[in-house]
C-alpha cells in the first residue's frame, strides 16, 4: 500500500535514499527492507531534521513500520504545537489582572 499522506511519503523517501529501495509502502518494515542500525542512526537524524521533531532513536527501534514511525512524527509535531500553543496563552493569561480573568471565566461560562 502507498504512503499516505505528506508525512508518510517524506519518510518514505528518506527510507529509499538510505535503503536504495525503490518504492516504499506504508506497511513495509525498515529492517526487512535491508535496513540496520547504522541507517536508523541515519535515518533518525534526517528525521530530526526534517520534521523538527526531537524522536527518541529507541522509538524508532520499537516502530519499524513507516506508517508507525509516521504517526510517531505527527504525534510529536502536534505536541509541539500544543505546547507551543499553550505557552502563549498562558502567557497571555499571566498579563491578565484577577478582575480581568473573572470576566473571561464568566465569558466561557455563558458561551459553553
Amino acid at each position: 500500500e502507498a504512503p499516505m499522506g505528506e508525512t508518510e511519503r517524506v519518510l518514505a523517501s528518506i527510507w529509499a535514499e538510505l535503503l536504495g529501495v525503490e518504492a516504499i509502502g506504508r506497511h513495509d518494515h525498515f529492517f526487512e527492507l535491508g535496513g540496520h542500525s547504522l541507517w536508523l542512526m541515519q535515518a533518525h537524524g534526517r528525521i530530526r531534521e526534517h520534521f523538527r521533531v526531537e524522536i527518541a532513536l529507541r522509538d524508532l527501534f520499537t516502530r519499524p513500520l513507516l506508517s508507525a514511525q509516521a504517526e510517531l512524527i505527527s504525534t510529536l509535531q502536534l505536541e509541539a504545537f500544543l505546547g507551543d500553543e499553550m505557552e502563549a496563552m498562558s502567557d497571555e493569561l499571566d498579563g491578565l489582572s484577577e478582575h480581568e480573568l473573572l470576566k473571561l471565566l464568566k465569558q466561557e461560562a455563558v458561551n459553553d
